[in-house]
């Protein structure tokens, strides 16, 4: 369905524009339930009427006599007879032969402990309820996916997508892997992005926006906090080393303080060290 060339943003993007023909699909499918459900419903009320279903108390063979109004859920309320008893029209045999009153269930009848109406299950219905069921899933599904896309989480490349005030707010158009995310003391939802060249920038995640959920692997490097470095100690400082790389033709001061490891190492020993990224940039190393 899609070219495997795209990139993961370009997808949620095509799926997105599949929404609104999803969001037809789905409201035809909840309507055509609604007509199945309003149909039956109107038949059950037609049949309890046809059959001479008590209108006092809908089959259930009492009435609510009084009522203080001192609870919402009705459980001060009395209840009395159905008026129609004493003249022979709702008795036992009737009511057991009507059933309730579908047209309404009431507070009175859940305090009463009276069972819900048992829904007609007609295979219209049926059919009308499942294709509601997968409608409605198959839009949800899209629909978080297109959601989990567009969200800023660590790991996807992002943008920023407008100016950001401050000192070392990068411009517009930078591009970097999202790294770190919180929140500052002012509400601020921040997230931290390492660029390509292994600087690290702190924007608003509300200026960004996600290009690419997957990044490319000209990006990988991005995502981890430095370059491992195979090679020899020429010289040693109080505050560096003096590194040079196993074939001879680059040579670099490397501090200790983002070197740690190399605290303590000698002259013409050999070293493995996580260089930082802007640190291997510079000397050509990366």
């Amino acid at each position: 369905m899609y070219n495997k060339l795209m990139n993961s943003t370009d997808i949620a993007h095509i799926m997105e524009a599949e929404l609104p023909a999803l969001n037809m699909a789905l409201g035809k499918a909840a309507r055509k339930l609604a007509e199945c459900r309003e149909s039956l419903q109107l038949k059950r009320i037609n049949a309890y009427a046809a059959a001479g279903g008590c209108k006092k108390c809908g089959g259930r063979g009492w009435v609510v006599v009084r009522d203080t109004l001192d609870s919402i859920t009705g459980q001060y309320a009395e209840f009395g007879p159905c008026p129609a008893e004493e003249a022979g029209i709702c008795t036992y045999r009737t009511r057991e032969k009507t059933g309730l009153d579908p047209s309404y269930y009431s507070k009175y009848d859940r305090n009463r402990g009276v069972p819900k109406h048992v829904s007609l299950r007609s295979p219209k219905l049926i059919a009308s309820e499942l294709a509601h069921a997968t409608a409605k899933e198959e839009h949800d599904r899209l629909a978080q996916q297109v959601t989990d896309a567009k969200e800023i989480t660590r790991g996807k490349l992002v943008e920023v997508s407008r100016k950001v005030r401050g000192v070392a707010a990068p411009p517009k158009g930078t591009k970097g892997i999202v790294f770190w995310e919180g929140t500052n003391s002012w509400g601020t939802h921040k997230v931290g992005l390492r660029l390509e060249d292994g600087a690290k920038v702190w924007v608003p995640s509300s200026a960004c926006k996600v290009l690419d959920t997957e990044p490319a692997y000209s990006w990988k490097p991005a995502l981890v906090d430095g370059l491992p470095f195979i090679g020899i100690t020429k010289a040693v400082g109080p505050s560096a080393a003096l590194l040079r790389t196993l074939d001879g033709t680059k040579e670099f001061w490397a501090p200790y303080s983002q070197c740690p490891t190399l605290k303590g190492v000698f002259k013409g020993q050999s070293v493995s060290v996580t260089l930082p990224l802007w640190l291997a940039k510079k000397n050509g190393i990366w």
